[in-house]
């Protein structure tokens, strides 16, 4: 069972993660193509609709290291908390960093 097994319909969006986690995996042989890894990936959408485990799918497919960023800190302590995850971040590279 692949990692995208777990999210249930979606199919363009699956595809799409499927071949970003592929690049993430591989990013010596898309670079000698001429692709270059993503830096970023915005998520977005309603509550509930599944951000989240496509976001751990991609994880976990790419094979990368990740750190997990919530606010779970009002707000100028959270400035703090996402200094410190960039920090954590960029140690454990290449890595994914997830908010």
């Amino acid at each position: 069972m692949g990692a995208f097994d777990q999210i249930i319909g979606y199919t363009a969006v699956k595809q799409r993660l499927e071949r970003t986690a592929d690049v993430l995996a591989h990013p010596d042989a898309y670079r000698q193509l001429g692709a270059r890894p993503p830096r970023a990936m915005l998520l977005y959408g309603e509550p509930g609709v599944g951000k989240t485990l496509m976001a751990r799918c991609l994880i976990e497919a790419s094979g990368r290291a990740s750190v997990v960023c919530r606010k779970d800190e009002p707000n100028g302590e959270f400035v703090k908390v996402i200094k410190k995850k960039f920090k954590k971040a960029a140690e454990k590279a290449p890595s994914i960093l997830l908010l």
